[in-house]
């Protein structure tokens, strides 16, 4: 948590920080009567960002109970514990309102989830009906997709990571009455803004002492997201934003 808090700024486990969250979710107009779906609420980082922009309501699933309870403790940090309802628990197993939110937010979670089908059909039944805004950032790749770099990456992954492409969760969100407005390959951009943060992260701990649990965590972590920009370089890995809007 301190190297992402470091790495990333303050409540978040991936990169961009608050700015690109901010352009994420510009479009998705809430107000403050209204609530915004999380899948993968992380440490709170989006979720504070969002409600600092929209002043609304968020209820945040994460399946990683340390994680579920860091975005608990940010959100008292940041005062806005009476706008957000984290659930400690995976989404795809949960019980979620249907027809409730104006807006939902998911990143980089599909890649994880075996039936995505059954994931996405869940995210668009809780959007209301009328006019929704759904966010998705991921990482995608074929089935028969097939290279060192992308090897390497699926290699050092906690849990096992399953093939989709664009087209299918287009096609997919489709399916369940989301219109994708935006499809857009943004691997280069990812991959620029994780080195862009190493090299500032480093630059900032060059010469403290550390402890050696410390760097051999730094250690796995540096050669984590490597691994990952690497298999982004190849072109086998792609990371996705996806933005779509739900109408009646």
């Amino acid at each position: 948590c301190e190297i992402a808090k470091g790495l990333w700024t303050s409540g978040f486990i991936s990169p961009g920080g608050a700015e690109y969250v901010e352009e994420l979710v510009a479009g998705c107009s809430l107000s403050s009567d209204e609530t915004m779906l999380e899948v993968g609420i992380g440490m709170g980082g989006n979720t504070t960002t969002i409600i600092a922009k929209f002043g609304n309501y968020v209820t945040g699933y994460e399946n990683d109970k340390k994680l579920a309870a860091e975005a608990k403790k940010t959100a008292v940090e940041y005062d806005i514990d009476s706008k957000v309802n984290v659930v400690g628990e995976p989404f795809d197993l949960a019980k979620v309102k249907t027809n409730y939110f104006r807006a939902a937010l998911m990143r980089e979670v599909l890649y994880t989830i075996e039936d995505k089908e059954a994931v996405i059909a869940k995210i668009c039944d809780s959007l209301k009906e009328g006019e929704a805004y759904l966010v998705i950032t991921d990482l995608l790749f074929d089935e028969g997709a097939e290279s060192e770099e992308l090897k390497a990456w699926k290699d050092v992954q906690p849990t096992t990571v399953f093939p989709w492409t664009s087209e299918a969760l287009k096609n997919s969100l489709a399916a369940h009455g989301v219109l994708a407005r935006i499809i857009e390959d943004e691997s280069a951009r990812y991959s620029e803004m994780i080195r862009g943060a190493w090299a500032r992260y480093l630059n900032e701990i060059k010469g403290q002492s550390v402890s050696e649990a410390f760097g051999q965590q730094l250690e796995y972590e540096a050669q984590y997201w490597l691994l990952l920009t690497n298999a982004l370089d190849s072109g086998t890995l792609k990371y996705y934003r996806v933005e779509g809007i739900k109408t009646s």
